[in-house]
């Protein structure tokens, strides 16, 4: 299953978006899928995060790629991988972030229907993280 990218201009510069986006320990403070995460609170990639996933599941977070324009995750449980992607772009005093991302794995056929829509909730979880973090 792949989903449709969406795109959402953040009032913030490309620095802050990305500093939340690579901040592994703090993803549970803003993607309510993910109770707790466990590593190095610098991020590396190739390294993979111990993550408990709601409702209590085990499973991993892994960063593939960290360029200051482009972050790249793979995370997953039994039966659910995720490929996930941000692009962050400058734009009007702010950041155009893109979110896509791909679900394989039996549990994630299961659960197509409820991920529908949810880059955007993501989006939108993402600028109230920046928010809180940043102030306006």
């Amino acid at each position: 299953m792949t989903s449709q990218p969406a795109s959402m201009r953040l009032p913030a510069p490309p620095d802050q978006v990305h500093a939340i986006l690579v901040d592994p320990l703090a993803l549970p403070q803003w993607n309510e899928a993910f109770l707790s995460i466990s590593g190095p609170p610098r991020p590396v990639p190739g390294l993979r995060y111990r993550l408990t996933v709601r409702p209590g599941l085990p499973g991993h977070w892994e960063y593939t790629a960290i360029q200051p324009d482009r972050v790249e995750a793979v995370w997953g449980m039994p039966g659910f991988h995720e490929q996930a992607t941000w692009t962050l772009r400058p734009q009007d005093g702010g950041t155009l972030v893109t979110h896509d991302f791909q679900h394989t794995g039996w549990l994630a056929s299961v659960l197509s229907n409820a991920y529908r829509g949810v880059e955007d909730l993501r989006l939108r979880r993402l600028e109230r993280r920046l928010l809180a973090v940043y102030g306006e």
